[in-house]
């Protein structure tokens, strides 16, 4: 890290100009230290970025249309990736081979390959990358984190979640070659809570898809069994259809104690009758406008900074990958899948 990025705001290049775009830019504006400035805003289509850069305000930012001149750019420090799924592996590892850190959307590949490249060109340039998994900042995914840490549910058996979401989406997420797989564009965020509560690996995993309408090009409601490393078992679903507002459902089932979303029911409490309501709130919205970017952006930034890995560095988020690269596999072959992926 040179010493004019330890002590100026750095420099922060936006790349895809879509939806979640927005709360990047959000996020950064909001950052409260250390500080960050946009410079840069790129996007395909020129007129896609000088939409955004009106829409948020964003002053002296040079506009881009080819990726590579984004990275040529000497002011811009780090790239923010907003892309449709399937080119974030090929536009990370370009970008950290031009010495930028990363802060990538999910996914950061579509399969296991991919990320394992992406892995080794950001460990060969030697920069700060991290995976948007927002969740890790949710208030009660931490708080379970935080009660299964200190015991409160014993050794847990089973661990559950769901991601039901049947909104509109754009015509890039209904295919597999730039969106990748039903727990790609969604589940992968509940697959990440679960582990993360957990602190814990998926060692195995078998999964069956079932079709509705013909919006997606691949199975758009599926459903996966998993196994936990110290032998627990769960299920995850995802599904993009339906008449179904979000969702990012959580159940644990313990020795101890037992959690569903924010009820919890617990050993240690005496004579307890019936289920307790936690004070925080879970994954409520998929809006992304209500989602904790600026708690991601300022731990990226204050990572850079620091030079230590952040919350959601890329190998930390590994496993999460690779159940939903399982997941695919199994939808394929019928049979279940052994992680890590060999």
């Amino acid at each position: 890290m040179t010493d004019a990025v330890a002590t100026n705001p750095l420099g922060i290049a936006i790349w895809g100009a879509g939806w979640v775009a927005g709360a990047h830019v959000r996020a950064y504006h909001a950052a409260q230290a250390p500080g960050a400035r946009i410079v840069a805003v790129g996007s395909r289509r020129r007129e896609s970025a000088e939409v955004l850069i009106a829409q948020h305000g964003i002053s002296g930012a040079r506009v881009y249309t080819d990726y590579a001149q984004l990275l040529a750019d000497p002011d811009v420090d780090a790239v923010s990736l907003c892309t449709p799924n399937g080119q974030h592996a090929t536009e990370a590892i370009a970008a950290a081979r031009a010495g930028k850190h990363l802060l990538i959307e999910k996914p950061v590949a579509t399969n296991a390959e991919d990320f394992n490249a992406v892995l080794r060109a950001v460990d060969a340039a030697d920069v700060t990358a991290a995976a948007c998994f927002i969740q890790r900042w949710n208030p009660l995914v931490n708080t379970l984190r935080i009660m299964r840490a200190q015991g409160d549910f014993g050794r847990v058996f089973l661990a559950h979640a769901d991601y039901w979401f049947g909104r509109e989406r754009p015509e890039w997420m209904r295919h597999a070659a730039s969106a990748g797989s039903s727990f790609l564009v969604g589940a992968i965020h509940a697959v990440d809570s679960l582990r993360y509560i957990l602190g814990e690996d998926v060692v195995e995993v078998d999964a069956r898809g079932a079709e509705q309408g013909g919006a997606y090009h691949y199975p758009a409601a599926v459903q996966a069994l998993v196994r936990y490393a110290a032998g627990g078992v769960g299920a995850i679903s995802s599904s993009l259809v339906g008449h179904t507002g979000y969702m990012l459902n959580i159940e644990l089932a313990g020795t101890e104690g037992s959690a569903r979303n924010d009820q919890v029911f617990l050993k240690r409490i005496p004579n307890m009758q019936s289920w307790m309501t936690l004070p925080v709130r879970g994954p409520a919205s998929g809006d992304v406008s209500q989602l904790p970017f600026p708690q991601l952006v300022e731990d990226f930034l204050g990572a850079v900074r620091a030079g230590v890995q952040p919350r959601t560095h890329l190998a930390s988020t590994r496993n999460t990958h690779e159940v939903c690269f399982a997941v695919d596999r199994t939808l394929e072959t019928g049979r279940p899948v052994a992680l890590p992926l060999g």
